[in-house]
C-alpha cells in the first residue's frame, strides 16, 4: 500500500480513464464493436420478439369465435394474452478495470478491450433496435492501493472506485464510441500522474446499489459483471480477496438477476463457482453471443 503525504496533490477526473489509443487501434476496435453490435442486434430482436403478447388457448378466458366449431371435441376454445414487459429493464455492465485486464484475450484484443467492445456493441445495438427503450448503464471498477488522509479523512484510506462510463437515460445519452478507449487505470491522478488499479471486483457493490436506488427508475435490473476473476484490493487496511468477494456476492447478488462473465483469466479455475455461484459464463473466444443471450433471456424472465 502506497502512503502519500499531505504535499501530494490528488485529483479525480474520469477523462484520465480514456487512454490515448492510436487512430488505427481505435478504428480496429470500432470494427470489432460493429461485428458484435450486428450479432447483438439480431439477438435483441429475437429476445424482444419472444416477449411479445401471445395468445394462449385454454378452457377459460375470452371466447375465440373462430374456434367455436371445435367445442364438441375440444374444450380449448377460450384464450388469454400473455405479456412480459421488457422495456422496463436496465442492463448494468460492471467492468473490471484492473491491470491484469491488459493481458491478451482473443481476436488480437486485451481482456479490457473485449469488455469495452462488448459494452459498446450492446449500447449501439439497443439504440439501433429499440431506440434505447432498454436502459444501459456501464461502470468501471478500480482500486488504487493508496493512503491519502486529505482525500479520505482516514489514515488507512485505501478504497475502491466506481466510475460511471456510459448511460442512455433520457436525461443523458453518452457516446458509446468513447467506451472503446477505456484503459486499465484509475480516475485518479497523483501529482499529475495516473495510477494503476488492483481488482475491486464486488467490493464496489454498496456504492453501485446506492447509485441504483437514487438513479435507476426502471422496474427491473440485470447486472452483467465482466472480469477475469482475480479479486484483490485493500479497503481501509483490510484485504479483499476471493473469500470476501464470495461474501459480497451472497449478500448483494442473492436477489438480483445477474451474470458473471469471465474473460479469459481464471475461467478454468474449478473454484470459480464457489466464489461466483452458478450464474457464470466463461468466455475465451468470439463465439459466445448466442450463449450470452440464452442467459440474458433467463435473467429477464426472473427480473420481471
Amino acid at each position: 500500500m502506497r502512503e502519500l503525504d499531505s504535499t501530494n496533490e490528488v485529483r479525480f477526473h474520469k477523462d484520465v480513464i480514456f487512454g490515448n489509443s492510436s487512430e488505427s487501434r481505435f478504428a480496429f476496435l470500432k470494427q470489432q464493436r460493429d461485428i458484435f453490435a450486428s450479432k447483438f442486434a439480431r439477438n435483441i430482436t429475437l429476445l424482444l420478439e419472444s416477449k411479445k403478447p401471445k395468445k394462449v388457448f385454454s378452457r377459460k378466458g375470452l371466447l375465440d369465435p373462430r374456434k367455436v366449431y371445435k367445442h364438441s371435441f375440444d374444450d380449448s376454445i377460450f384464450y388469454r394474452k400473455t405479456s412480459t414487459p421488457t422495456s422496463d429493464t436496465t442492463i448494468v455492465f460492471l467492468i473490471d478495470g484492473s491491470g491484469s485486464m491488459d493481458c491478451n484475450a482473443f481476436n488480437n484484443m486485451t481482456r479490457l478491450e473485449v469488455c469495452n467492445v462488448l459494452a459498446s456493441a450492446f449500447a449501439k445495438a439497443v439504440k439501433r433496435t429499440v431506440n434505447n427503450e432498454v436502459k444501459v448503464e456501464v461502470f468501471l471498477k478500480s482500486a488504487p492501493s493508496i493512503i491519502h488522509k486529505p482525500t479520505t479523512g482516514t489514515d488507512n484510506g485505501a478504497f475502491p472506485i466506481l466510475t460511471r462510463l456510459f448511460t442512455n437515460t433520457k436525461q443523458r445519452v453518452s457516446d458509446y464510441d468513447s467506451l472503446l478507449k477505456t484503459d486499465t487505470i484509475t480516475p485518479m491522478e497523483v501529482n499529475g500522474r495516473t495510477t494503476g488499479s488492483y481488482t475491486a471486483e464486488l467490493a464496489v457493490m454498496p456504492a453501485l446499489l446506492d447509485f441504483m436506488r437514487k438513479n435507476i427508475v426502471t422496474k427491473n435490473v440485470v447486472l452483467l459483471n465482466i472480469t477475469d476473476g482475480e479479486s484483490w484490493c485493500e479497503l481501509n487496511d483490510y484485504t479483499f480477496g476471493d473469500a470476501e468477494n464470495r461474501q459480497m456476492r451472497m449478500k448483494y447478488l442473492r436477489s438480483m438477476p445477474h451474470l458473471n462473465i469471465m474473460i479469459s483469466g481464471r475461467y478454468k479455475d474449478n473454484n470459480l463457482r464457489h466464489i461466483y455461484g452458478d450464474n457464470l459464463l466463461e468466455v475465451d473466444s468470439d463465439s459466445f453471443c448466442g450463449e450470452l443471450f440464452k442467459h440474458l433471456n433467463k435473467l429477464m424472465e426472473v427480473a420481471v
